[in-house]
């Protein structure tokens, strides 16, 4: 769904939707706004992004004054300036923290287990099933040669690939689409 997003340096930009939604889907805040109105809550949206940013222009000084169809004009980018709060003593909350660490177990040890890779991690989903290769896969064929389709090798924390054979390849099937 379109809508908004603002940036760390407060410059507010159209978001427009990459894919359309599949069966029933919806967007987070459509979502959000139906579960409000069961609990007899009304936003006031009415399922509208511009609603959505009216409300936030509305109620959020720094938007003051923005309205969502002026966004549309990305050559001339809109920028929020939100307060600065003042400086705030954190000395309680740092010793609390410091307090909590020093009283963890040092029991703990490193996990040396290592993942498993293979054709596991390339299921077919939305984006994906749209890729020939990873039919192939998902049909239990052998896995390919090429590497840059089917990285199975295992490296070493500093980049190298580690001194031993190829990961095995694992069986996908249609049972595996989550």
């Amino acid at each position: 769904m379109d809508g908004t997003f603002t940036n760390n340096t407060g410059f507010v930009q159209r978001v427009r939707k990459a894919i359309d939604p599949m069966h029933q889907s919806k967007a987070d805040w459509i979502i959000t706004t139906l579960i409000a109105r069961e609990m007899s809550v009304d936003f006031g949206y009415d399922f509208s992004a511009s609603a959505v940013f009216r409300s936030i222009a509305d109620t959020v000084p720094a938007y003051e004054g923005i309205r969502y169809p002026a966004l549309k004009d990305e050559s001339n980018p809109v920028q929020v300036k939100h307060a600065i709060s003042g400086k705030k003593d954190l000395s309680a909350e740092i010793a609390t923290l410091r307090k909590r660490v020093e009283s963890m177990s040092d029991a703990g040890g490193k996990i040396k287990a290592e993942p498993k890779v293979g054709h596991k991690l390339h299921r077919l989903t939305t984006m994906t099933s749209k890729t020939p290769q990873f039919h192939l896969l998902a049909h239990g064929n052998p896995k390919p040669e090429n590497l840059l389709l089917a990285p199975l090798s295992q490296f070493e924390p500093d980049g190298t690939p580690k001194a031993r054979e190829m990961a095995e390849a694992a069986t996908v099937g249609v049972g595996d689409r989550e």
